[in-house]
């Protein structure tokens, strides 16, 4: 039994540094002044995000990009708050919108609501992103740029989350989301893309509806993001990776515990539903790390020679996973962020543990409950 939890850790270590060095193999992308071609539509799905879109809507208006080559359009998914009302009143046709309501036909709120909109879209390339997110006034231009000189059918961009260095809650989730951005980073750096976020994700329209956009996969209440990713790389699609602080979206930190437990049980929930084998493998070996910690340390309390190799144990994994975040920070000037991370590098496995295994019971989101 030792030795397969030493060859799990071995195989742990390698895959984190292996993505921590494919992180110094992305290249910065730098704002070149081209003339702007691309025509966009961004599509913000929302719920009740009356409280929290002010943000979004200022930095729309803000955007360094001509106002004749993008569009908006909101997708209201049976909100009851005041949420179309404050569209209407921040941008009254400053910039080219629309609103429009939810066609549900699938178990996901989210991908109808990207379907809907594409059906309506008259740019010939979606970008998606969050009602709770701020925009940097490049970001567009950044996307254009990058369509320009790669021609690339889908572009995964960077995300990151302001935190109140206050609330431990906080930390803990933006070091958690930090991890994962790094984790996406380093598998573009190695050419073996693992996963986006459809905060900040853009994708030819035209290639969207050849591959039948969501279907096979509206089944499944999240996953926007991965399975169109996963669906692209099947189908043999260019994918580019946009490193840009300029093109990187900020969005809040969750508020409390069991939101940021929702959050995650939402996306650990479609992780058995991939379809390419490195995320497969990638999460199997993740899992398997968490799981031999905590049984190491809880047989350790029976067999005390093992409180050695606990010790090792975890120095090799905290070793590995600090180099990462340490990159991931480096990259999106978020060092300060860095800092923290001795705050929940002993609760990470029995959270991750937690959240992995009462994902298969279901979870809770924006006022709804999925089932597994």
């Amino acid at each position: 039994m030792i030795w397969v939890v030493l060859l799990v850790c071995i195989t742990y270590a390698v895959l984190i540094l292996g993505l921590a060095f494919g992180i110094h193999r992305i290249p910065n992308q730098h704002l070149i002044r081209l003339t702007p071609k691309t025509h966009f539509s961004i599509i913000v799905p929302f719920r009740n995000e009356a409280q929290r879109m002010e943000d979004l809507l200022n930095s729309l208006l803000s955007l360094n990009y001509p106002n004749t080559l993008f569009e908006v359009i909101f997708v209201d998914d049976a909100s009851t708050d005041h949420s179309q009302d404050l569209i209407n009143q921040h941008l009254d046709q400053k910039i080219n919108f629309n609103i429009v309501e939810n066609q549900r036909s699938s178990i996901s709120p989210k991908k109808d609501a990207i379907t809907t909109a594409v059906q309506t879209a008259k740019g010939n390339f979606i970008i998606t992103t969050d009602a709770d997110v701020s925009l940097p006034a490049n970001w567009l231009s950044h996307f254009d740029a990058l369509l320009q000189k790669e021609q690339p059918v889908m572009i995964v961009a960077p995300v990151t989350l302001s935190y109140d260095p206050s609330q431990w809650v906080s930390i803990y989730d933006a070091l958690d989301f930090l991890s994962l951005q790094g984790v996406t980073m380093g598998s573009f750096g190695f050419g073996k893309p693992l996963m986006c976020n459809g905060a900040n994700l853009g994708y030819d329209k035209k290639a969207f509806l050849e591959i039948h956009g969501f279907e096979g996969n509206a089944n499944i209440a999240s996953g926007d993001d991965v399975f169109l990713l996963q669906k692209f790389l099947s189908h043999g699609k260019k994918i580019s990776y946009l490193n840009a602080i300029e093109a990187t979206v900020s969005t809040p930190t969750v508020s409390s515990f069991s939101a940021f437990t929702q959050q995650r049980k939402r996306w650990a929930a479609k992780t058995s539903s991939y379809t390419l084998w490195f995320p497969k493998f990638t999460g199997l070996i993740v899992l398997l790390m968490n799981v031999s910690l905590i049984g190491l340390f809880v047989t350790a309390f029976f067999w005390s020679r093992l409180w050695i190799f606990l010790g090792y144990f975890f120095l090799i994994k905290s070793l590995a996973d600090q180099l990462l975040l340490f990159r991931a920070a480096q990259q999106l000037g978020q060092q300060d962020l860095f800092k923290h991370q001795w705050k929940i590098i002993l609760f990470h496995p029995f959270i991750t543990i937690y959240v992995a295994l009462s994902s298969f019971l279901g979870y809770s989101w924006k006022g709804r409950t999925f089932k597994h």
